[in-house]
């Protein structure tokens, strides 16, 4: 299993992993595991809360997926947002029913598992190409990500992927499934074909100036064009203004220094322990039974056993919510205070008595100590320079934002005043629509601005906030209002378009006509001499014959097979205006062979099984969905 998962990491779980580690949340939101904060909960799946910071977080993330998936130009705010917002608690939803049921199925990932994970992983590699812990701790440190955080969502990910891995070992193609298979791809058919073009009825169909006028009259929305403008505006950002500052190294040294607490990782302790499970609101009496239960194991760990091979070896002894783990390296305050304030008071090997958190009671024993460490400057240097940059840049942008929004009201028919005062460039926007430009012009924003009376009356619009760091104000350089062209410019398209019609009904009243006589059983070829056409005959046809139509291949297979050797017609409407008609003669259930029909043949039956396992994996999901209870607050959403 972890050799499967381990393939995979040059997949979706690689994809993920250096999507957690670039962004400080994942799905989940960081740290959500082991925050005790309190948080407004957006749904309970099977009493299990989701919070509203995992939500965000959540949403948050997908949004700059869509974002990186489709580029920096395309707008978000287009999409139906409910949709989005409706697709990204499902996501959690499913999530929770899914880690649930892997777990409630006994799936477990060991620390070894979760250790070769993390050093196949090339993001946590050195120059050298191994895994580096110096590397794996900056790169976590970097993006605000605790080391247990990280650790525990991709447990999380790894016990999914076993469930996953589990359904799909279970979907496999029958024998009676792949002869069927093999019997299709190696099919083959004698066919007849002819078309019947309406490019031939062009010249002899007349269109009329009455004709011209209601095609136009029908049609208006095809010939009208739509609004549109061009702006001028000032485009104001921490990223524009980071790039263009100064820095020197003596800067950047001294931020450093000044800075060391956001370089430094603190002292962290790697803990085997033992939780028996206990809610804070719990009655005297299951206090009592807890702390019985945790003093036998206590006494039990202090023998000398592994904590690993409790679960083993004194299941008896553990509850339904118990549980027996090993922590990652873990600094102060990622778990609860009872539990940090024993962790962080013991010796290496050292057993400590059950603690009481609102967890339940820790029996904890302290594997490992590291100690805390300063990144050195060369280690950081850029993300010393993005953070300091971006911290001038921030002082710049909320001062030089204020004097915007003053220069542009004082000067409300010019972007003159506060270019030349604030340094900025004038910047000019291709013509756009409602509907349709590129950049900035897609921003909801700035077409709601641009479009408004004021604007388009000659008046600067207010400072747009387009992000918390990004302001732009504009004005309308140009503007045309929306048009119907007039009749005389757009005569000669309704004019073929109305031809093009015709032509069409023609062809295909002619192919209809032909086609009833075929079925009524007249001679083919003698109905091919009358209306001077020839059949085009193609003999042992397989389904992806490169040397015909794949229409005319599609109608061929479509079609049964002719008894009494009679030819089996049919006909349909080929592209936009011809006819096609069709003759299957003959069928073929030939077997495959030779290479090409092989690589065929497996891939039909690997696009089979896939399709099967994506059945299952459904089936499971819409399963354990029907029998969960599930509690959506959409009004928090």
């Amino acid at each position: 299993m972890l050799q499967s998962i381990r393939e995979r990491a040059q997949g979706w779980l690689a994809w993920l992993i250096v999507g957690l580690i670039s962004i400080p949340f994942a799905l989940w939101g960081i740290n959500s595991y082991f925050n005790n904060a309190a948080d407004v909960s957006v749904a309970k799946v099977n009493g299990a809360e989701i919070s509203l910071s995992q939500y965000q977080n959540a949403l948050q993330n997908y949004r700059q997926r869509l974002q990186s998936m489709f580029g920096e130009n395309f707008d978000l705010n287009q999409m139906d947002q409910e949709t989005l917002k409706r697709d990204v608690i499902n996501a959690l939803v499913e999530q929770q029913l899914l880690l649930h049921t892997a777990q409630k199925s006994g799936m477990r990932i060991s620390d070894e598992q979760l250790a070769g994970m993390i050093h196949s992983l090339d993001s946590f590699h050195d120059e050298s190409g191994r895994f580096s812990n110096a590397v794996y701790e900056r790169r976590l440190l970097q993006s605000s990500t605790s080391p247990v955080a990280f650790e525990q969502q991709l447990r999380n990910d790894m016990v999914q992927e076993q469930l996953r891995q589990g359904i799909s070992d279970s979907a496999f193609v029958t024998q009676r499934e792949k002869d069927t298979i093999k019997r299709l791809l190696g099919q083959k058919r004698n066919i007849i074909y002819t078309t019947i073009n309406a490019e031939q009825y062009l010249d002899t169909v007349a269109v009329t100036e009455d004709e011209i006028k209601a095609y136009y009259e029908r049609h208006l929305e095809n010939y009208k064009t739509d609004e549109s403008v061009k702006i001028n505006y000032l485009d104001l950002s921490v990223s524009e203004l980071a790039k263009n500052l100064s820095v020197s190294s003596d800067d950047l040294q001294k931020y450093y220094e000044n800075n060391l607490d956001k370089y430094t990782l603190e002292e962290r302790r790697v803990a085997h322990h033992i939780v028996v499970a206990l809610p804070p609101d719990a009655k005297a009496e299951d206090v009592k039974k807890a702390k019985q239960s945790a003093d036998r194991l206590y006494e039990l760990v202090k023998t000398g056993i592994d904590f690993d091979e409790i679960p083993q070896k004194h299941a008896d002894l553990l509850g339904a919510q118990d549980e027996v783990a090993k922590s990652g390296a873990m600094s102060r305050g990622v778990m609860a205070p009872e539990f940090d304030d024993a962790l962080f008071s013991m010796k290496i090997g050292e057993i400590h008595e059950p603690v009481r958190s609102k967890h339940g009671f820790h029996v904890i024993k302290l594997a490992e100590i590291q100690e805390s460490k300063v990144s050195t400057f060369d280690e950081v240097k850029d993300s010393v320079e993005d953070a300091y940059r971006k911290e001038l840049a921030e002082k710049a942008f909320f001062d030089k934002a204020d004097e915007l929004q003053n220069l542009v009201f004082e000067n409300p028919d010019t972007l003159e005043v506060a270019a030349e005062t604030l340094e900025l460039e004038i910047k000019t926007s291709d013509s756009f629509t409602r509907n349709k430009g590129e950049g900035i012009t897609l921003e909801p924003k700035v077409i709601e601005a641009a479009f408004s009376q004021e604007v388009l009356d000659g008046a600067n619009s207010e400072p747009l906030e387009l992000a918390d760091t990004h302001i732009i104000v504009l004005r309308v350089k140009d503007h045309q209002p929306a048009a119907v062209k007039q009749l005389e410019i757009v005569r000669d398209e309704i004019v073929e378009s109305l031809k093009n019609e015709k032509a069409k009904k023609l062809a295909e009243e002619h192919g209809v006509t032909i086609l009833s006589m075929l079925k009524e059983g007249v001679d083919p070829e003698q109905i091919a001499h009358e209306n001077t056409f020839e059949w085009t005959k193609k003999e042992a046809v397989t389904r992806d014959d490169p040397n015909v139509k794949r229409a005319i291949l599609r109608s061929a297979f479509k079609l049964g097979r002719p008894a009494d050797k009679r030819t089996l017609f049919d006909g349909f409407t080929l592209g936009r205006f011809d006819y096609a008609i069709i003759g299957v003669t003959s069928v073929d259930d030939s077997e495959l062979n030779g290479k090409e029909a092989e690589t065929s043949f497996n891939k039909a039956v690997e696009e089979l099984q896939q399709q099967k396992k994506n059945d299952a994996w459904s089936d499971l999901i819409s399963s354990i969905k029907e029998d969960a209870d599930i509690e959506i607050t959409s009004e928090t959403l």
